[in-house]
């Protein structure tokens, strides 16, 4: 008795070249198609980790703003706490280092070589200060001259006194050394005041480190405000401020007890692994940022992260979709020349099945017998064709990577495919 399955192998005995090529074709058409989203996924990714190559430390930092914090220890904690879980959820990988600066001012600066004016003079020249906090500084900077500043906070002549180091321009520029004072005030009429201990001379280890952001002098030789802080008042247009340095319990304690309501602006650094990044995929890297913003709106009220990463996947959306728009169309005209040739092979194919058909209709097969026996055949051809085209069009993108075009963007190495 001959059954379905003995009468498939014998035809598949009998005509394995006639199957063999319509199995080719249907397997070159489906890599055809599936090489599509594969390649252009692939140049993506492939476009994506040359522009993360190339990019600066800089550009590819994550910063993060607050502008008015409480000048609190306890608030300080928290905020800062929340800010590094959220890069570490979302981008935990991915953290190369986090540091967060603090900053307070500008304030009227009284200098050992022009002193705070008197407020019954009713105004003159004076120079401007800020404080601000580092985390990391001792490992950034070089102290040249003296020391780092201690957190104790000590009564002064006129206020609260506190240890401070300077950048050593503006020591240079303002004629400030180690052992003088400088005294800040946020008015001229208020007799508050914070006396700063100059105890050390600062200087930058490497100004190209991503620490200081490719430009040291943003922290240690800070552009000249020209803006008055107080009516009658005058600021030398050439003046840099004082920008003092001084420890988080410091500036907490000191500022907070002279001026009571101040707000801190803090900033955080997040410097991105470049290896670990160029390892996730462009869709995954948007992703994790928009889980970040997500997070940081939580927990800071709507704070957004800026980062260059960002236009750099914008940029590569834009030219992915020029790129792909005649790649589209080329893989289109294939794969209808592919399918055209394939219908010429199952034409063959069904006109060499005309005289088994008809010995299967004088035994007595029905027409769902029959349809049943042919779509066996079909079925094996077409699934196993399916499941292989993928593998196929994977393959051959991935050995793509070592031809001559792309071995300047892959050094000889695959191109990146995912399924």
């Amino acid at each position: 008795m001959v059954t379905a399955t003995s009468l498939l192998r014998r035809r598949l005995r009998s005509e394995w070249r006639l199957l063999l090529a319509v199995f080719i074709g249907i397997t070159i058409a489906g890599a055809l198609v599936a090489s599509a989203p594969v390649y252009l996924s692939s140049l993506r990714q492939l476009a994506f980790n040359t522009a993360v190559e190339r990019a600066s430390p800089g550009f590819l930092s994550i910063y993060t703003y607050a502008p008015y914090l409480p000048l609190d220890a306890v608030v300080t904690s928290t905020t800062d706490d929340n800010v590094r879980g959220a890069f570490e959820s979302t981008l935990g990988e991915l953290n190369a280092g986090v540091e967060r600066y603090n900053q307070l001012g500008p304030y009227i600066a009284g200098l050992p070589g022009r002193p705070l004016p008197d407020s019954s003079a009713g105004g003159g020249r004076v120079s401007t200060g800020f404080v601000q906090f580092f985390t990391g500084l001792e490992r950034y900077a070089v102290v040249y001259e003296g020391r780092l500043p201690r957190g104790g906070v000590t009564p002064g002549s006129a206020g609260p006194m506190i240890e401070a180091v300077l950048g050593e321009r503006v020591s240079d520029v303002l004629n400030i050394g180690v052992g003088d004072e400088i005294v800040l005030a946020g008015s001229i009429s208020d007799p508050a005041r914070v006396t700063l201990s100059v105890t050390g001379l600062v200087r930058a280890d490497d100004n190209a480190d991503p620490y200081w952001r490719q430009n040291m002098n943003l922290f240690l030789y800070p552009a000249p405000d020209e803006q008055p802080l107080e009516r009658g008042l005058e600021v030398d247009a050439e003046e840099p401020p004082v920008a003092a340095f001084v420890t988080e319990e410091a500036m907490v304690s000191a500022i907070g007890q002279a001026f009571p309501g101040s707000l801190v602006s803090a900033h955080w650094y997040m410097t991105m692994d470049r290896e670990a990044l160029q390892q996730l995929s462009a869709e995954e890297i948007e992703v994790r940022l928009d889980d970040l913003n997500v997070r940081l709106a939580e927990t800071m009220g709507g704070a957004t992260p800026i980062t260059g990463i960002r236009a750099l996947l914008d940029d590569l959306e834009r030219r992915t979709f020029f790129s792909s728009v005649p790649l589209l169309l080329l893989l289109t005209i294939m794969v209808a020349t592919v399918l055209y040739y394939l219908a010429m092979m199952v034409s063959y194919l069904v006109t060499s099945r005309t005289a088994d058909v008809a010995l299967l209709r004088s035994r007595g097969t029905s027409t769902v017998q029959l349809l049943r026996l042919l779509a066996y055949e079909g079925v094996a051809l077409v699934v196993l064709a399916v499941l292989v085209s993928p593998l196929v069009a994977m393959g051959l993108i991935a050995v793509a990577g070592k031809l001559p075009y792309f071995h300047q963007f892959t050094n000889g190495e695959f191109l990146p495919v995912q399924f």
